[in-house]
């Protein structure tokens, strides 16, 4: 008889033990992450990654690597969306959150990142009515740099910051060699090329680019200021001749010494040092009338909105693990890459940074952030600019057919 409740009684009890024994493992939250393919990208993801799990070893992250340019990224991201097919957090690129946001396309993630600060210009371009939709992950400005040999064999000093518009003329005049044949061997600046563009000048003589009203936006490349900065740019293309190259345009024409002055980006600075230049940095010149200006942006790190609409308390420890200041101070120091967007972090690590980036720093507060659809109003501009420097169209008429494309383009994409 003992034999026999011995045979089947603990059979439930065993069924129950094998469920218990197995709890732990079923019981662990899976989250998906995709980092853009771009080697700095996978091995932060992969370290915070890391991190994230040594305080939450019961969430796996597993991260799959989207290939090809950031436009490749964004139609991927896309696509998963239409197929319901998201991941549960991703790296997203700053330029596109209020286009995502819009589209409904981003989880809110405000109440996430409660608490945390970040740089003023990565804040607004994560900011879609009033709410955040993602958790900046490095800020970026931009400025003018100066080589300190080129200013001071010219008997000019490289650290004076408040330099106007007449003044670079002068600068340029100072600083340009002509050879004896009329070609230039160096040049003060070309204010067309480095990493400011058609937009940084809009801003910097105090034009805009986009109306934004409630959930809907209006591009506004026809403004009286944008057009002035164009006209100004007009002037340049005539002082060169119309050539838009009368020297090497690029970064490395700044570390050859053929241009003296360069526009350039935290990006910019950190290999312009590791090159071994010594440049110094600083706002880059504007009207009289119209307050200093930068540009920034960054990458991003979101959540994608599920087709359920359930998002994972986990994704949303994610996100903010992402955006505090222990995790970007942590990442920065081991990879010296990507300045933190995060305020507190900013502040941590600036004491250490080399020298030029401290005119960087000083533009942050100026910063202004990238529009909807970033990357094809900057290539309507950049044309744009183009005809104007070579003297294809007025300044006007380009601004013209840049405000009809982009209209067009915002009608499509966000409706009316």
């Amino acid at each position: 008889m003992k034999q026999a409740r011995f045979s089947w009684f603990p059979l439930g009890f065993w069924l129950t033990l094998v469920l218990i024994i197995a709890l732990p493992a079923s019981s662990a939250t899976k989250l998906t992450l995709w980092a853009w393919a771009n080697q700095e990208v996978i091995d932060q993801f992969d370290a915070i990654a890391r991190w994230f799990r040594e305080s939450n070893p019961d969430v796996e992250i597993e991260i799959a690597h989207i290939t090809g340019s950031q436009m490749d990224y964004l139609e991927k991201f896309l696509l998963a969306s239409a197929g319901g097919a998201v991941p549960d957090v991703a790296w997203i690129e700053g330029g596109q959150v209020k286009h995502l946001s819009a589209l409904g396309l981003l989880v809110d993630v405000t109440q996430a990142l409660d608490g945390l600060e970040f740089t003023p210009g990565e804040t607004e371009e994560v900011t879609f009515a009033g709410r955040l939709y993602a958790a900046p992950y490095q800020c970026t400005s931009r400025a003018l740099f100066k080589r300190i040999d080129l200013f001071e064999q010219a008997g000019l000093d490289p650290y004076r910051d408040d330099i106007s518009l007449d003044e670079l003329w002068e600068l340029n005049h100072r600083l340009s060699v002509v050879s004896a044949d009329g070609r230039y061997t160096r040049v003060g600046i070309i204010p067309w090329t480095g990493n400011w563009g058609a937009r940084g000048w809009i801003w910097g003589f105090g034009g805009e680019l986009i109306e934004e009203v409630g959930n809907t936006f209006r591009p506004t490349a026809t403004l009286p200021r944008n057009i002035q900065a164009f006209e100004w740019l007009d002037l340049w293309g005539q002082h060169y001749q119309r050539n838009r190259a009368p020297v090497s345009t690029s970064r490395t024409g700044f570390a050859q010494g053929l241009t003296a002055m360069y526009l350039g980006s935290t990006s910019d600075a950190a290999v312009i040092i590791r090159e071994g230049t010594d440049f110094t940095s600083g706002p880059v010149p504007h009207p009289d009338d119209v307050p200093k200006a930068s540009w920034g942006g960054g990458y991003t790190i979101g959540i994608p909105t599920p087709p359920s609409g359930q998002v994972k308390p986990e994704a949303f420890q994610l996100v903010r693990f992402f955006g505090t200041s222990e995790v970007q101070t942590r990442r920065f120091r081991q990879f010296e890459s990507l300045l933190p967007a995060n305020w507190k972090a900013l502040r941590t690590i600036a004491p250490s940074l080399p020298a030029p980036y401290a005119g960087l720093l000083a533009q942050l507060p100026y910063s202004r952030p990238r529009t909807p659809l970033s990357g094809e109003y900057n290539e309507q501009l950049t044309n744009a600019l183009n005809d104007v420097v070579t003297g294809k169209v007025t300044a006007r008429a380009a601004l013209e057919a840049v405000q009809v494309y982009m209209e067009a383009r915002f009608v499509e994409v966000f409706g009316r």
